[in-house]
């Protein structure tokens, strides 16, 4: 009994000199997502023979204090509403799978993607049709409109996809890519394609559908339909419309300027900035090396703070368009550019610059920064966008 009281007596000490818990109020990082706990080993032999720890080593241990980063958030900009020239749509150009390769059995992402086209998504598109036929639901309906970017296709499919006669089932029978179309400066826009459905009906004969349709490739390689050809009119449904408005173009830039400038701003307690864009175009090399500069001078201290205050955007024209919605947005930005040396001295410094964003040409078209006016009136590219270069998928 002697020995019992004095376990429980330890025991109690131990519990009474623990840590106390942390207040919910303390801060902490953020947990991280771990991964399932496994059932604990059973300890050897030895373990059970250890002495049960003395009353000192319930003494707590100091905790590690939660290193923070600085936040730093991109600008906020006003747009200025005006009007500006919208260039007449450039036709795609058909192309050769030779031609898109570079060369004859180079491997490409382009190439890649056509081989993920047949082997991957059409396959992965022949299951979606049969969870959708599997209920007219809100939830089918979202997962059938993601994957078609224009409806004159999806609104003539959808409705052969259910029948009184019960729930259908789709095979998948061949695709054959019938042309291969490029922007002008040779990247992949589209495919013309034939898509044989087979459709699996209770106590009735097989249905099957040869389709035309036009598919345009996205990041890691997923494909959108985009169009279907009327066989009876001899036309595409949709043809060669738009896939852009001013709207949206006026819509989505200022977030992505302000991106732009984020990529050149510090802030004290922060961290070093790294270049979103690593193609090698005149611009971005010119730019990288600006970047580079601006790191030296953060992590040798004379530079603590640099940020950009009242900024207005105005879009001066959009050239280089295709009717997909690809197109280069000139851009004038002004503002004042503020900066904290290693002293303490702010400076103030209003400027103006000429800008040009890429507008990449997607679901949800994406910009990309493609040249800089500077000072003197040349632009950082010398005239080469080198958008063959910068129009690349990424994901």
């Amino acid at each position: 009994m002697e020995k019992l009281a004095w376990a429980l007596l330890v025991a109690l000490l131990v519990t009474a000199c623990a840590p106390a818990e942390r207040s919910a109020s303390a801060v902490e990082p953020a947990p991280t997502p771990s991964a399932p706990q496994s059932p604990l080993p059973t300890p050897p032999a030895s373990a059970a023979a250890e002495p049960a720890p003395s009353i000192e080593s319930a003494t707590p241990v100091p905790q590690p204090v939660p290193q923070t980063v600085a936040a730093l958030r991109p600008p906020s900009i006003r747009l200025i509403p005006a009007a500006f020239p919208l260039s007449k749509p450039q036709p795609l150009v058909e192309i050769s799978l030779a031609t898109l390769s570079g060369a004859i059995g180079t491997r490409t992402e382009q190439t890649a993607q056509l081989k993920q086209l047949d082997q991957w998504w059409w396959p992965e598109y022949v299951k979606l049709l049969n969870r959708v036929a599997s209920g007219d639901t809100p939830e089918m309906r979202s997962q059938f409109a993601q994957w078609h970017v224009g409806t004159a296709y999806g609104d003539r499919l959808r409705p052969w996809l259910y029948g009184p006669e019960g729930q259908r089932t789709f095979e998948a029978g061949g695709l054959v890519i019938d042309r291969i179309l490029g922007k002008p400066w040779g990247r992949l826009a589209m495919v013309e394609a034939r898509m044989t459905l087979i459709a699996h009906i209770p106590r009735v004969k097989d249905q099957v559908r040869v389709l035309r349709v036009r598919l345009i490739p996205q990041p890691q390689g997923s494909w959108y339909v985009l169009d279907a050809y009327d066989e009876a009119a001899r036309r595409w449904r949709a043809g060669d419309a738009p896939l852009y408005s001013i709207a949206a173009i006026e819509k989505d830039l200022p977030s992505y300027v302000g991106g732009y400038l984020w990529n050149e701003s510090y802030v004290r307690g922060g961290q070093k900035q790294y270049p979103i864009n690593y193609t090698e175009t005149r611009f971005w090399s010119a730019r990288r090396a600006a970047i580079e500069e601006l790191n030296a001078r953060f992590a040798g201290g004379a530079l603590v703070d640099r940020h950009f205050e009242d900024l207005t955007l105005q879009i001066l024209r959009f050239d280089d368009t295709t009717f997909l919605g690809d197109g280069v947005a000139t851009v004038r930005l002004a503002g004042t550019l503020v900066e904290v040396d290693g002293k303490g001295t702010k400076t103030s410094q209003r400027f103006t610059q000429l800008l040009k964003f890429y507008r990449q040409s997607s679901a949800f078209a994406v910009y990309y920064p493609v040249d800089a006016q500077e000072d003197d009136g040349s632009w950082d590219s010398g005239g080469d966008l080198a958008l063959g270069l910068v129009d690349r998928r990424y994901g």
